[in-house]
């Protein structure tokens, strides 16, 4: 486990692989209270960009079952941000929104 905790002996059948919260090509913000990579570089000064999912390795990291590369508009990117730092970037319009197209 990621806190040094382990269990010996357990059975194939009683391991669950937990699927990834995003994939490739998703568009995420780094969350406001990231602290750091699960290599421990910063991500304070990454904080709430957006950025592009560029891939996905599964890593337990404190509460988190992966990791993921963000590449960012400008060309940065930070290669292993937990997952428990990224959350999904709300959307502008729900479905049944009126909208204008310029």
């Amino acid at each position: 486990y990621p806190d040094g905790e382990h269990n010996e002996y357990v059975a194939e059948q009683d391991i669950v692989t937990i699927p990834a919260k995003y994939k490739i090509g998703d568009v995420v913000q780094i969350n406001s209270n990231a602290e750091s990579e699960t290599n421990g570089y910063s991500l304070v000064n990454h904080r709430n960009w957006v950025g592009t999912v560029v891939s996905a390795s599964p890593k337990a990291h404190a509460s988190s079952a992966w990791e993921y590369d963000i590449e960012y508009p400008d060309g940065e990117h930070n290669e292993y941000v937990a997952e428990q730092d990224i959350v999904t970037i709300p959307a502008k319009y729900k479905i049944g929104d009126v909208v204008q197209i310029n």
